[in-house]
């Protein structure tokens, strides 16, 4: 059978909302960022266990999906790693370990069938011209249908949800208000809504995956948004695409030096950006 290439970290959306969201800090940052080919393991070892322990749900939720003929869906071996940039095997052992770790107890706690009917994992949609955004892409870690009997065990409307995991090092008191202030969820079921609007789409099921000795997991609704959380993803994009356009017409994008270095180190291109 042929395996799932994952190429680790090469999954992510060209034209995402990290990417948009990264011309309101320093345009010449976002630059760099946007013409930087991101493949293989980072060398930051909690990032490349989220990758890892991704491609492992990948795997896991395609051989549940029924849409799939028996000799598509995937076997529960058939991936194979892609690491460009070849970092040392004791380092990248120790990422598979950690992330099989975490796959082990996810699959425990959501065992086939707790999504509902999955119709699609790891698909790709891209919509044109999304509030001022000529582009825009998203790539959901689920796309699952709930009927009634399933929507009634979760405590939600029957419709489409879009599942998405996320990893955290610690429990803290504000996680629940911090996912539902973040603007990417909102962003998701809109552009999904605007690439799918046939599908009722009712919001984003965020799990979070806590990485203890004996990991924890919170789930999370974040509601399709309200007019008013809409308008601030307008405002947000609307603004971040006309200050793109603005600094790609220059033969070099502004810098601002008050974010060369922050609370986590020095920015990774400050040795090859002329500053001044």
């Amino acid at each position: 059978m042929t395996p799932i290439v994952h190429t680790l970290g090469g999954t992510g959306t060209e034209w995402g909302w990290s990417y948009w969201l990264s011309w309101l800090g320093c345009e010449r940052k976002a630059w760099y960022y946007s013409q930087e080919e991101r493949k293989g393991l980072s060398g930051g070892f909690g990032t490349d266990v989220g990758s890892v322990a991704h491609a492992l749900m990948e795997v896991y939720h395609k051989r549940q999906m029924t849409t799939l003929q028996e000799g598509d869906r995937p076997d529960r071996f058939a991936i194979k790693w892609v690491d460009p940039m070849g970092l040392p095997l004791e380092y990248a052992d120790k990422v598979y370990t950690e992330a099989d770790r975490l796959f082990r107890a996810y699959r425990e706690v959501y065992p086939p069938g707790e999504f509902g009917e999955i119709k699609a994992v790891e698909a790709h949609h891209r919509v044109e011209n999304f509030y001022g955004c000529p582009t825009f892409d998203i790539r959901p870690d689920l796309e699952c249908y709930l009927n009634e009997e399933e929507a009634e065990k979760w405590g939600v409307e029957a419709g489409w949800y879009l599942p998405d995991h996320k990893f955290l090092s610690a429990v803290r008191s504000d996680d629940v208000v911090n996912v539902e202030r973040d603007l990417r969820f909102a962003v998701y079921p809109l552009a999904y809504k605007a690439a799918h609007p046939e599908r009722d789409v009712k919001g984003v099921i965020v799990n979070i995956i806590y990485k203890k000795k004996i990991p924890e997991f919170k789930k999370i609704l974040v509601d399709y948004p309200s007019e008013e959380k809409i308008k601030m993803v307008a405002n947000t994009l609307q603004r971040a695409a006309a200050i793109r356009e603005e600094q790609l017409a220059k033969e070099l994008p502004d810098v601002r030096t008050t974010m060369c270095s922050d609370r986590w180190g020095q920015c990774k291109f400050f040795n090859q950006c002329r500053r001044y």
